[in-house]
């Protein structure tokens, strides 16, 4: 069974429209499994904050490596399956029918939706995240561009 897991700060946006018409349909008949990970429970701090300035410095706040890092290592934990991870980055590989029918065929992907002003670098390389765009445009949020993503791997 395909399997998705989305490490997002706002798991309340899911499953939004892969919840509804033949997608959400297949949901509920369990042809496919989504989870969401919020990444506040991977905070580093009191307040479970996941956002930090840039390494090196540059303008906004991004999500910190090490929280990226926990949430990947808590889904490998709990997982009998190998994960495909993939980003949604603006900068990233503009997604294709091809790819989409690609992804379909694994057993399992992590989406990872970034805020701010995206995810530390270091986390995206060291981790080993495919990055992968819906377009030449920015989001408040991956949340959106991880609905395409699915929505496109389940039809």
């Amino acid at each position: 069974m395909f399997s998705v897991k989305i490490l997002t700060a706002y798991p309340e946006m899911f499953p939004g429209v892969l919840g509804h018409s033949i997608i959400g349909k297949a949901l509920k008949e369990k042809k496919w499994f989504l989870e969401t990970v919020n990444l506040h429970d991977f905070g580093y701090d009191e307040r479970n904050s996941i956002d930090d300035i840039p390494f090196g410095g540059g303008p906004g706040m991004i999500i910190r490596p090490d929280v990226v890092e926990k949430a990947v290592n808590f889904i490998d934990k709990i997982s009998n399956k190998p994960s495909h991870l993939i980003y949604m980055s603006p900068s990233g590989k503009t997604l294709k029918q091809n790819d989409l029918i690609e992804f379909s065929k694994i057993d399992q992907i992590v989406i990872l939706c970034g805020r701010f002003e995206g995810v530390d670098t270091r986390a995206i390389e060291e981790i080993g995240f495919q990055e992968v765009s819906i377009g030449d445009y920015i989001t408040a949020g991956g949340e959106v561009a991880a609905q395409v993503l699915v929505e496109g791997c389940i039809r």
